[in-house]
């Protein structure tokens, strides 16, 4: 199984909903088969974004599901979807939201005033209140080093290759062959 964030939400086996997708738009393929639980892309991102150590931007989550009538726990790394219509960048009052281009959801910390009602309506708990400074943070896929070319660092460190970054085009051929074999696949908004 694949989670996919990519800001739409596709049914499981519905091709044509993926070809409707904006393939420039900057995607995280989390591939749940490879993923092995080792917290590798949280401490990655713990030390790039220097976050205190109750702020997680990206937390490894474990569900516990049935697939193909057998039991499975799955591993994979949560954080911002980086929706196609943001409801964090809808309510925020100050407008520290904003979507670019390439489909990053970017979070100005500088405007940010600690309100957390983008806390409350993200239905991903994507922003994080840290209480050092009094103000939200949230995954914005490393866009510094994405611009450059790079990989965010959860996807550079993760070892078992589980992560996978870049623009949703690139990756269409894998997610069509997964719906294909009837794997789920997870398209997050």
């Amino acid at each position: 199984m694949s989670l996919i964030f990519v800001g739409k939400h596709i049914q499981n086996g519905n091709l044509k909903e993926v070809e409707g997708l904006q393939l420039n738009q900057m995607a995280m393929v989390v591939d749940t088969d490879r993923c092995i639980g080792c917290h590798g892309c949280e401490v990655a991102c713990f030390i790039e974004k220097k976050l205190p150590d109750s702020v997680r931007l990206n937390p490894l989550i474990r569900i516990e599901t049935e697939i193909k009538g057998a039991f499975s726990l799955l591993n994979f790394s949560m954080r911002c979807a980086h929706c196609d219509n943001p409801q964090c960048m809808l309510v925020c009052p100050v407008r520290a939201y904003k979507k670019d281009p390439d489909g990053f959801v970017i979070h100005n910390v500088g405007r940010c005033i600690g309100c957390q009602l983008c806390r409350t309506c993200c239905p991903y708990g994507a922003p994080k209140y840290n209480a050092n400074n009094g103000k939200v943070k949230k995954c914005d896929f490393c866009i510094g080093r994405a611009k450059r070319g790079e990989d965010p660092q959860c996807v550079a460190k993760c070892i078992m290759q589980a992560l996978h970054f870049g623009k949703l085009g690139d990756h269409l051929q894998m997610l069509k062959e997964k719906l294909s074999y009837g794997e789920g696949i997870l398209i997050l908004q």
